[in-house]
């Protein structure tokens, strides 16, 4: 069941406060409401513009341009409006509050956290703030942070919001005994509360309780609260009991829908009753509200085959059912092995197995696991999810060169660099001389890290020789000279990196060259490039502590003390600047 959940908040317009605006300003604040009241918010957002021309610091108009974007989903543009009112005045922590709540829907997380606790700083007992803290956390999948923001609002004052947000957390860890308990204490403060209504009757429901739960499906109904996931879950009820003449009936309630998950459980529901072309029509138009690119939409994508090919679409039945092997490869063993269950509509690699070859199924198995590893790669994610997903492609194809340089990546960012090293040769067995530049690159990388210098320098080199216009090949080539103490080519290859990416940020080739004439001894050049990054980035912990040792070498101790102090307070655990520190210490 997918649970509506919405941060409980209300905005008010300052109707009780009256403040000092020019009257071009008022005059224009007012027009622009009186069209918003009319619907006419093209209008009112020009007004407001009239109004904020007249005076920006209008209080009113700013605060209602804000709002209204926040409204319309436009939720940088409201962002930037409470920056506006923050700025002229600083002291109002509403703004911060609102201010955290459009960065919390443009998921900038940390943003929202801050203006939360600046609030809280201000008054620990602003409960409505710590309410919303706590749902951040559970956005932002922080539980036990979530719980202890939720229990301080239910200790500044308990409300139903704070109640139903712990119920929620408890039943997605599948802690249902404290989520009915928390979901109750939600409805003793509000018995009509919607949405601990709906996870009340999820909980019934599945306790298979169904008159129960249908008890509050139709009080839902009647109160004028029901959504279109309330049919799915009130059919879901019967489908589950495989009454389907009485689920189909609750799933066709709403007159239209692009509820993707109604409309699947009704195709579903329709291919059970025999009703082949309904069952088509809904299947599609769930596929429709769908990304047909997402893992999880494979298994609607599998169904839709079986439909399909019984409705005589059998090309169309092929290229859905490989699709969905694409995108989730276990899904035909998984279906294989589970049999017939509440999704599933039957087995579509036996039912389909005469129009694709046993090779056709492979190679999308393979491309599937592949491209799922890759895609958790470039997410930054190289836990074993992507180490799984990689092996699998590499047990059906153990020929793929491409797999096993990608797990020989995956295995150098898991710092396992024996093994890296293993697939990077096995890569260079298979593809003997047709390597790419990036290949040599990247054995490159796993002998620097494995301290084979000279090794490393073949690779590089290697790379260089066959893609010479690459910034990172040059970069990396001078750390490696610089480990075999030849500085002064490891300052060219810097400097032609540097020249290869003028057109773009190359802060941290400026910071290698730092610490390279540091090690050189020219180090006022070294100070200089430091500089040069501190004026751009002066939050850069590295460029203090470089510039820290640049003054250490030059003996200027009370300022090489001021960059390692300030590098540790941008940085707290860099072991770089802890290190000169204590080299000052011991002077």
């Amino acid at each position: 069941m997918l649970l509506r959940i919405g941060i409980l908040f209300i905005f008010s317009l300052f109707v009780s406060t009256v403040y000092s605006q020019n009257k071009a300003s008022e005059k224009a604040y007012k027009k622009a409401i009186s069209y918003f009241n009319k619907g006419q918010a093209v209008e009112g957002f020009d007004y407001l513009q009239k109004a904020l021309k007249a005076d920006s610091t209008h209080k009113k108009a700013l605060y209602a341009l804000g709002y209204y974007q926040f409204q319309a989903q436009k939720y940088d543009s409201a962002r930037m409006a409470f920056d506006r009112l923050i700025v002229h005045y600083p002291k109002d922590t509403s703004f911060y509050h609102y201010r955290a709540l459009t960065r919390l829907y443009t998921e900038d997380y940390t943003g929202a956290e801050k203006d939360f606790q600046h609030v809280l700083s201000i008054d620990p007992k602003d409960e409505t703030a710590w309410n919303d803290l706590g749902y951040l956390y559970y956005q932002w999948g922080k539980e036990k942070e979530a719980n202890e923001a939720l229990d301080h609002s239910i200790s500044v004052r308990p409300s139903r919001s704070a109640w139903y947000y712990k119920a929620l957390l408890a039943y997605e860890q599948d802690e249902k005994a404290k989520a009915k308990d928390y979901v109750q204490k939600a409805l003793v403060l509000d018995p009509t509360y919607p949405n601990a209504l709906r996870l009340n009757a999820t909980l019934l429901a599945e306790d298979k309780k169904y008159p129960e739960a249908v008890k509050i499906y139709e009080g839902l109904l009647q109160a004028g609260e029901i959504e279109d996931e309330d049919f799915l879950d009130w059919g879901m009820i019967y489908y589950r009991q495989k009454k389907y003449e009485d689920a189909l009936y609750y799933f066709d309630l709403p007159d239209s829908t692009d509820n993707a998950n109604l409309l699947y459980y009704k195709g579903l529901t329709q291919y059970r009753l025999k009703k082949y072309p309904e069952a088509l029509t809904s299947l599609n138009q769930a596929t429709q509200e769908l990304d047909s690119e997402d893992e999880e939409n494979a298994p609607i994508l599998y169904d839709l085959a079986i439909v399909k090919f019984q409705a005589g679409s059998r090309k169309e039945a092929v290229e859905d059912f490989l699709h969905s092997i694409y995108l989730m490869p276990e899904i035909a063993q998984q279906r294989n092995q589970v049999g017939d269950t509440l999704e599933l509509l039957g087995n579509a690699v036996l039912l389909l197995n005469r129009l694709y070859t046993p090779g056709q199924l492979d190679s999308v198995r393979i491309l599937g696991y592949y491209d799922r590893a890759d895609a958790l790669v470039e997410d930054g994610d190289i836990g074993e999810d992507a180490l799984h997903s990689i092996n699998q492609a590499i047990s059906l194809d153990t020929l793929g060169s491409n797999a096993y340089f990608l797990r020989a990546r995956i295995y150098y960012f898991q710092e396992k660099y024996a093994e890296a090293l293993r697939d990077m040769n096995k890569v260079f067995l298979l593809k003997k001389n047709t390597l790419k530049s990036y290949e040599h690159y990247w054995r490159g990388l796993v002998y620097s890290a494995m301290d084979a210098f000279d090794n490393a320098l073949t690779d590089y080199n290697k790379a260089i020789q066959l893609e010479p216009n690459e910034s990172t090949y040059y970069a990396d080539r001078a750390l490696v000279l610089s480990a075999l103490g030849e500085t002064s080519s490891a300052l060219q290859d810097i400097n032609q990196a540097m020249q290869l990416e003028k057109e773009n940020d190359h802060t941290y080739l400026i910071l290698i060259r730092a610490s390279l004439l540091n090690d050189e001894g020219q180090y006022e050049q070294a100070i200089r490039d430091c500089d040069t990054v501190i004026t751009a980035q002066p939050e850069n912990a590295l460029a203090y502590c470089m510039r820290g040792f640049a003054h250490k070498g030059l003996r200027q101790t009370p300022k090489a003390l001021a960059d390692f102090t300030k590098a540790l307070s941008l940085e707290p655990d860099m072991e770089e600047a802890k290190a000169g520190l204590e080299d000052l210490d011991g002077q």
